[in-house]
């Protein structure tokens, strides 16, 4: 059980791939996982309301309505 556990945690030694998926009428955004050991998976799947033009990874915290920043992360646009 703890292996599943495992498996589900993004490791700072993984390798991450953003993947926009089209059929005829259905898009979906793919977050796929590298790992060390040479395996690739699907992490998340995740269905997009229209077909995607293009993308792009924004590495800057987003702004706020109120003018802040939000925390440090990985975006996609």
């Amino acid at each position: 059980m703890d292996e599943d556990v495992d498996d589900d945690e993004i490791k700072e030694t993984d390798a991450l791939f953003a993947v926009a998926v089209t059929n005829e009428d259905y898009s979906h955004l793919e977050v796929q996982v590298y790992d060390d050991e040479g395996g690739l998976f699907v992490h998340h799947d995740i269905a997009l309301p229209e077909m995607p033009i293009c993308m792009a990874w924004l590495d800057c915290p987003p702004f706020r309505k109120n003018g802040g920043q939000d925390e440090l992360g990985n975006y996609m646009a």
